[in-house]
């Protein structure tokens, strides 16, 4: 047996865009965090010594609810930032419980192909990749090293030697002779390469699959190895669903979106709702359910069951008018205000465009010429989903499973919602449709600064399902430009959500629906 240790304290400023609100080793690989498939590489460890920084109770929250039956040891790091921090003053947190043969594995490392890491058998190794033209590692960025008969005889820094790249990765049978050298204050940057360094009988095992998540270009690579064939899953930067097994993992950055969350839970009908199995400050964990998701199996007869099923179990359930204030926070000032979070994320002119050859306004004259008060006036307060479209419904035997559910309806409003806005997120769902999204089925085309052409994908089956729709929608009297209407204010809320191209899509998309029904 033996130790594994894992440092996340960092901030993991070199893939910026994903760290903005979780540590680096919640970036998502897949349909798992990228400390997940770590771990899951080491199923002998005895202990697995977690360092933790920045946004560390997250990582524990969501490692106890994945590994619930695997020993952990959490150790929170300080500084963790800043001056005095570093590498190895973090691994140094952890030298009381690394008293023994340990394994070192940064947070943003895989491989493949290692059948034998114990160094209690094996000694003490480090792993290392041959690097080749045209492969994605810039020899600069990584410690290289020098063989002889397959033992490390030198290790040198970033830029220099030889093609042998380290991957971060090493075992330690030494345990005492690493621990002396690292207490001279150079590994307090340096980092576990001081300790490696001092070790005789180092042996170098080569991996022919290395995957780093520590830099856009290979985490990027990274992502589309692990892609996922059974999910599609549009990345958040505030939040993630995970799957391990039988377990399914949601993670929110904010503390309020997970209690909301279970607490909304109550107010939905029981036996349409996935068993919660375990909640902590950050994450849940709901038992995996059978059954097919409906956005891969639209039916006409699938989309009228499902929607005369909401309308008796869930929307018949009706509540006292919803406050203005409340309306107005939830529709008025959110748009405008992911609109600007759009335009400043994206560096985008508002401007006047002609989006498939329909001259539309700029977005902030439409924004502000649509009526709000007669959005509000027409809500009609209900139990509610709240992130009703197919991605987030299974099918099972005639059965429907409802996931994902929105946590409130505005700060406080838990338990109704405007009926209008879940009938707005099913044509979402309808008019981009995530399984064309995850197969990057659609585009983007730009002529020129002021004209561009955007397409998605379809189906027969899709297009049957959106005639369905409508006709459902028509015989049951409900206002369908009103429903197209919040259904474009839905697509400019969630573009600066989502990385480019997708946001930038969404975001057109967005203000060609709203010019066909908003009157300058």
């Amino acid at each position: 047996m033996y130790k594994l240790v894992i440092p996340t304290a960092g901030l993991g400023s070199r893939i910026g865009p994903y760290t903005k609100f979780k540590n680096k080793a919640l970036v998502s690989i897949g349909d798992k965090p990228a400390i997940s498939r770590v771990i899951d590489l080491f199923p002998n460890a005895k202990e697995i010594i977690i360092l933790l920084g920045y946004e560390g109770s997250a990582i524990k929250d969501v490692l106890q609810l994945l590994y619930p039956n695997r020993k952990f040891q959490f150790i929170f790091v300080d500084p963790f930032e800043g001056d005095g921090s570093g590498l190895g003053v973090t691994l140094k947190f952890a030298e009381k419980s690394l008293r023994c043969p340990f394994i070192f594995c940064p947070n943003d490392t895989l491989v493949k192909d290692i059948n034998e890491m114990n160094p209690n058998k094996i000694g003490n190794w480090l792993s290392y990749y041959e690097k080749s033209d045209g492969d994605s590692f810039k020899s600069e960025d990584y410690r290289t090293i020098s063989l002889r008969k397959n033992f490390v005889t030198h290790i040198h820094p970033k830029g220099s030697g030889t093609s042998n790249l380290y991957t971060g990765l090493c075992g330690i049978k030494d345990y005492k002779e690493f621990w002396s050298a690292m207490s001279d204050v150079s590994a307090d940057s340096a980092g576990e390469i001081v300790g490696l360094s001092a070790l005789d009988d180092v042996l170098g095992i080569k991996v022919e699959s290395w995957f780093d998540c520590g830099n856009m270009t290979s985490l990027l690579r990274t992502k589309k190895e692990y892609a996922p064939s059974s999910y599609n899953i549009l990345e958040k930067e505030d939040e993630a669903i995970w799957f391990k097994d039988d377990l399914v993992i949601k993670f929110s950055k904010s503390k309020d979106f997970i209690s909301d969350r279970i607490e909304r839970s109550m107010y939905l009908p029981k036996e349409a709702l996935p068993k919660i199995i375990g909640v902590r400050t950050y994450a849940y964990a709901y038992q995996k359910s059978s059954g097919d998701i409906l956005s891969e199996n639209l039916s006409v007869d699938v989309v009228n069951d499902l929607l005369d099923w909401m309308k008796k179990r869930v929307w018949s359930v009706r509540g006292n008018p919803i406050s203005e204030e409340i309306l107005a926070s939830f529709y008025n000032k959110k748009s405008f205000d992911r609109a600007k979070l759009y335009h400043s994320r994206y560096e985008f002119l508002d401007r006047e465009i002609v989006i498939n050859d329909k001259k539309c306004p700029k977005l902030c004259d439409l924004l502000n010429k649509i009526n709000w008060s007669q959005i509000y006036q027409k809500a009609i307060p209900v139990n509610f989903h709240g992130d009703f479209h197919p991605e987030n419904i299974l099918v099972d035997s005639g059965k429907f499973i409802l996931l994902d559910w929105r946590q409130n309806f505005g700060e406080g409003n838990k338990e109704f919602g405007d009926l209008y806005y879940d009938l707005a997120k099913f044509m979402h769902g309808l008019l981009v449709s995530h399984p064309m999204v995850a197969r990057n089925q659609f585009s983007v085309k730009w002529i020129s600064e002021h004209k561009v052409k955007i397409d998605i994908q379809s189906s027969t089956s899709l297009e049957e399902a959106k005639k369905a729709y409508y006709k459902w929608l028509d015989e049951n009297e409900f206002d369908i430009p009103h429903v197209e209407l919040l259904t474009a204010i839905i697509f400019i809320n969630i573009a600066a959500l989502h990385e480019q191209p997708y946001g930038e899509f969404l975001y057109l998309l967005a203000v060609l629906l709203m010019t066909k029904h908003v009157i300058l």
